[in-house]
């Protein structure tokens, strides 16, 4: 839509989201014992992904302070670093500032099996990413990772990203605001059976929609629609 309204004819575009590929999923690491000290005991949620100050990361401890007031032993797992380091240590000093230095932990950049191990250590998945010109036309990996994972997931209003929650059932669809979050957060934590269907309800939905294995099908499909009758009746793809 996005390259619609800037003149490109939309016959001419074929869209590939992101997804995950579920066979390198089961390939998934341990967290280091270091991690799975810190996670023992606590109500584990977790953001995957880039923390540059461009995304605003930010917004998710000030929703973490609501969050901590109602459920004292949360813990934020942030699976990520930036392209700054220097910005990596103001989101930690801000964390302190909040009184939060016991309910965040920060792993830094990781291999994908480490990642995807530290993910699976939660309860819930978060992926908010501020809206605006630069990320509306973004298609969020994480979100597909921790639906392959099994986690419910709140997510904030991106265009793919309000897509994939509305298809999906799989969580909880939010304004990029902390009451927002927190709220949303909350209310899957103090219901773990919804959780567990929502969580379910993502697996289901992307085997059929955002495995790559779906994916290249799909994307095979249209490029033989592409071709002349007399190239695709000579093969297949």
């Amino acid at each position: 839509e996005a390259f619609v309204e800037r003149g490109i004819p939309r016959e001419r575009m074929s869209a590939v989201p992101m997804g995950v590929d579920l066979e390198e999923v089961e390939k998934l690491q341990s967290p280091a014992p270091e991690t799975l000290g810190r996670l023992r005991g606590r109500r584990v949620i977790v953001y995957a992904g880039a923390l540059d100050r461009v995304r605003q990361p930010g917004l998710m401890l000030e929703a973490l302070v609501r969050i901590k007031a109602m459920e004292p032993q949360v813990l934020l797992l942030m699976v990520g670093g930036a392209s700054d380091p220097n910005e990596v240590q103001q989101l930690r000093k801000q964390a302190i500032d909040l009184g939060l230095s016991e309910n965040v932990h920060f792993t830094g950049w990781l291999s994908p099996a480490q990642a995807l191990g530290c993910i699976k250590q939660a309860e819930l998945g978060i992926s908010v990413i501020p809206r605006g010109p630069l990320y509306d036309v973004s298609s969020p990996t994480k979100l597909a990772e921790y639906f392959a994972l099994g986690l419910p997931v709140v997510a904030n209003d991106l265009p793919d990203q309000e897509l994939v929650m509305s298809e999906s059932g799989a969580g909880t669809c939010i304004r990029f605001e902390p009451q927002a979050l927190a709220q949303a957060v909350l209310d899957l934590l103090a219901c773990p059976e919804q959780a567990r269907i929502q969580g379910r309800a993502g697996q289901i939905y992307v085997q059929s929609q955002r495995s790559y294995l779906a994916m290249a099908s799909r994307l095979a499909a249209t490029y033989q629609g592409l071709v002349s009758p007399e190239i695709s009746g000579t093969g297949s793809f």
